[in-house]
């Protein structure tokens, strides 16, 4: 109406917006949050749910990275199984060796005509095979162990591909590597390597063992 004054007709307006407010609550406005105050996690998290080929990238290094470690798995098993017998061999040689001379002293009542020069070639061949045989298992552990690295530092470097945080740069991630790669062939190669010659120390052992018997 005019000559009314609008000023009580514009705070009965403005109340009429305000939301109601329950018994026990405190009413205060919705902060005004920037985009650039937004969590980074938050972000990258939206990001890569929204990016379908990201979430592809994921699934297949979770993929690949789970056969990797069933590969490994295999591997050690495998190794762990090519060990036992190199231990039972020289060993058993070893053993078996001894029992057989204590038997023809038994049965002679002194000491047997064994070659002696022989004897001590059959044993020494043996107990090369069994330092062999402990070379071969701390080699194929450290062979083990760098390829452990190895696949962590791999995983590291993809993190980074994808985007992630990590706290070496990529150069560096690149350059271990490559140590570890090199490391981690070359002590399985030395494992091989000391493997096939404790087998042949057995080998050598056994025909030492036969020319000391006597005839």
């Amino acid at each position: 109406m005019r000559g009314q004054p609008s000023g009580p007709v514009f705070f009965s307006t403005s109340l009429s917006v305000i939301p109601p407010i329950s018994v026990g609550q405190v009413w205060s406005p919705s902060p005004v949050v920037h985009p650039r105050g937004k969590q980074s996690g938050a972000n990258s998290g939206a990001k890569m749910a929204d990016d379908p080929d990201q979430e592809k990238r994921l699934t297949r290094l979770r993929h690949k990275y789970s056969l990797e470690y069933e590969m490994i798995t295999a591997a050690a098993a495998f190794e762990h199984a090519a060990l036992r017998p190199l231990y039972l061999l020289n060993g058993g040689g070893l053993l078996a060796f001894f029992t057989l001379y204590g038997a023809f002293s038994r049965t002679a009542g002194a000491a047997p005509p064994f070659n002696r020069s022989m004897m001590a070639w059959a044993i020494a061949a043996w107990v090369c095979g069994l330092l062999l045989a402990f070379a071969t298992g701390a080699a194929a552990a450290r062979s083990q162990f760098s390829f452990r690295k190895l696949r962590g530092t791999e995983a590291e470097l993809a993190e980074k591909h994808l985007g992630l945080e990590t706290d070496r740069s990529e150069a560096k991630l690149n350059q271990v590597i490559g140590a570890f790669t090199a490391a981690g062939r070359n002590a399985r190669w030395l494992a091989i390597g000391t493997g096939v010659l404790s087998a042949a120390a057995f080998v050598g052992g056994i025909l030492f063992a036969f020319a000391s018997l006597p005839s």
